[in-house]
């Protein structure tokens, strides 16, 4: 047993020795923990100086701050960005205490809102992802329901959806900050999820719509992997919240990638998810080539208008997504028995489904009808006896109605001739008329609480009954000019203690006051000491005529000096029009004034009246 045991010993140690002709593998490298940083300055014009502002005090302040997100990249793509976003290792709280126009937000988790003039940028601490054992999901379920956790620039890039999207952009330095190598797929147009699409896209599937709407508007490729696991996990959407999927489908179509965004739905069977009266119109039944390819160059149409600065309201959207919905019921202008009262009925059919699915407001469901029912207008026809061009054009919903009558003739190439009858028709309408239905910069003012006494109709009871007429409310308004008051000579006196000289081109005085009651009584006083002793006249600052009103103090009283002593008087016959001293008026001096004597000076020291 032991001799055995050595040669099996000294046959190991010789096979040890033997020399190998293959060459050990080389160790692997260490995986790189820290960031790309590559040196892209961008010009400081293209940056918001409000963002730079805040970026500097939190740095100052010895916090980290980068711009981040969806701006970096278009500023890299040459793009101008709808807004800038901030991250920032100051917690919410202490962001507040460095700006005084800030407000916190969030439930989930919190935000800071620096409140500017015009605009409001949005301050976020950076974030880690909460591990799935303690968010309690169950199994199976990788949904994210809460991500409240603070966290580094990192952990904050890693938890974010594409890598394009996980920039960083340092302004002091001009570096930009990679995390995951998303300098390389912005370089090359690729679109691809942080780690592993499957759960990517499970934990947020608006991440789906997010992706087709990235890739339509700056016109990228999805990369294959992420590609497959968008036609596999496209059921998910309907655990997104619907107030979300309705805001990205209406991003989607503001973005200038209308066309491509919703081909790539289309494609992908996102639609059919989404939208699936919409899918059904345009790819079963009669005419659905025909209504497909309407739709299509109706997106191309509102690409080219946004392309142009054109914004559209969100029912001008909706109508343009929904048209091959009911196009079947507005026809081609010609009357049919759905016209009348029938028709409203049909479209609200129609629309519910898609209504409820995505949960439009009900203003915007209002709205929508409108549209729809003035396309027929448009469309010329039959119109009744008391169809009336100019109110028709001043109604609030005419704007938006028009704008998708515009998209639609686009797109069909019909009712061209229409289009341009209405154009003329708009042109000669007074702006005033016009300005009334049209929203500001084509998007539509917040529709908050109506007040009472607000509106059209507060506006015409607020009026004098006489001024309530349609053409003076859009009448330019006249520069200010100062009130003439219609004073007889005796107000004047009274006002002023002189009489003075009309001025020139003045109104001729009517003789009374129109002041009521109190002015009569003060005139009688004034015809009473009329014709009684008067002081002695005075040189004093002579006001103007026009410039206070009866009861109120000239410009220019507290200038009236009162001689010393008591006041002389002299005998003076009838009024010959020239100028009487003025009176300094004082309260409780009445009996002075009603005897047409002077008040005597009280002495330095003495307690003044009150």
């Amino acid at each position: 047993m032991v001799l055995k045991y050595i040669r099996k010993l000294f046959s190991q140690k010789q096979k040890a020795v033997e020399p190998t002709t293959e060459l050990p593998p080389l160790p692997r490298s260490p995986a790189r923990t820290g960031p790309e940083i590559a040196h892209r300055p961008i010009a400081g014009n293209l940056i918001d100086p409000d963002v730079t502002k805040i970026i500097h005090r939190l740095t100052r302040f010895g916090h980290t701050a980068y711009v981040v997100g969806g701006g970096v990249r278009d500023l890299l793509l040459r793009r101008t960005p709808k807004d800038f976003d901030i991250g920032t290792s100051a917690l919410p709280q202490d962001v507040k205490k460095l700006f005084r126009n800030c407000r916190i937000i969030g439930r989930r988790f919190r935000l800071a809102h620096i409140f500017f003039r015009e605009k409001i940028i949005e301050v976020a601490t950076f974030r880690a992802n909460l591990p799935v054992e303690e968010g309690g999901a169950p199994e199976g379920d990788l949904l994210i329901r809460s991500d409240n956790v603070f966290g580094t620039p990192q952990t904050d890039a890693l938890r974010r959806d594409f890598t394009i999207n996980a920039l960083f952009y340092d302004i002091d330095k001009g570096n930009v900050i990679d995390y995951v190598r998303g300098l390389a797929d912005l370089d090359a147009g690729v679109i691809r999820t942080i780690g592993d699409p499957d759960i990517r896209l499970r934990e947020d599937p608006i991440r789906i719509l997010r992706a087709l709407r990235l890739a339509g508007r700056l016109g990228f490729q999805i990369e294959a992997s992420t590609l497959q696991a968008i036609r596999k996990h496209r059921e998910d959407i309907r655990k997104s919240a619907i107030p979300r999927v309705l805001e990205d489908m209406l991003r989607m179509l503001r973005g200038a990638g209308a066309e491509g965004g919703y081909r790539l739905m289309w494609e992908t069977g996102v639609m059919e998810i989404v939208l699936p009266e919409l899918h059904e119109r345009l790819r079963h039944g009669e005419g659905a080539h025909q209504r497909a390819a309407t739709f299509w160059k109706a997106l191309h149409a509102i690409d080219l208008a946004t392309a142009r600065g054109t914004e559209f309201s969100n029912p001008t959207l909706i109508a343009t997504l929904t048209y091959p919905t009911v196009s079947h019921l507005l026809g081609d202008g010609t009357p049919t028995e759905r016209q009348g009262a029938g028709l409203p009925a049909t479209i609200d059919e129609a629309l519910a489904p898609v209504e409820q699915r995505l949960s439009i407001p009900r203003r915007d469901r209002d709205r929508l009808r409108q549209i729809f029912m003035a396309q027929k207008r448009f469309q010329g026809g039959r119109r009744g006896r008391r169809f009336s061009v100019s109110a028709f054009i001043s109604r609030p919903f005419f704007p938006e109605a028009f704008d998708v009558f515009e998209i639609l003739c686009s797109a069909t190439g019909q009712h061209r001739d229409e289009l341009h009858r209405w154009r003329a028709r708009i042109a000669e309408m007074p702006a005033g008329r016009r300005a009334e239905a049209a929203p500001q910069n084509g998007v539509e003012e917040p529709r908050g609480r109506r007040h009472p006494g607000r509106g059209r109709r507060g506006e015409e009871r607020r009026r004098p009954r006489g001024e309530r007429d349609g053409g003076r409310r859009d009448q330019p308004a006249s520069p200010a000019e100062p009130e003439r008051p219609d004073l007889s000579e005796e107000d004047i006196a009274l006002v002023y203690g002189t009489v003075l000289p009309p001025e020139a081109g003045a109104a001729p005085s009517t003789g009374r006051s129109p002041a009521g009651p109190a002015t009569a009584r003060r005139d009688d006083r004034h015809l009473r000491r009329r014709h009684g002793p008067e002081p002695a006249p005075s040189p004093v600052k002579q006001p103007s005529l026009f410039l206070a009103h009866p009861g109120e103090a000239p410009p220019g009283a507290d200038d009236v000096q009162a001689e010393p002593g008591p006041a002389t008087v002299q005998e003076s016959g009838p009024s010959t029009g020239e100028h009487r001293p003025r009176r300094r008026r004082r309260r409780g001096g009445r009996k002075h004034r009603r005897s047409g004597a002077r008040a005597p000076e009280q002495p330095a020291g003495a307690p003044k009246d009150e």
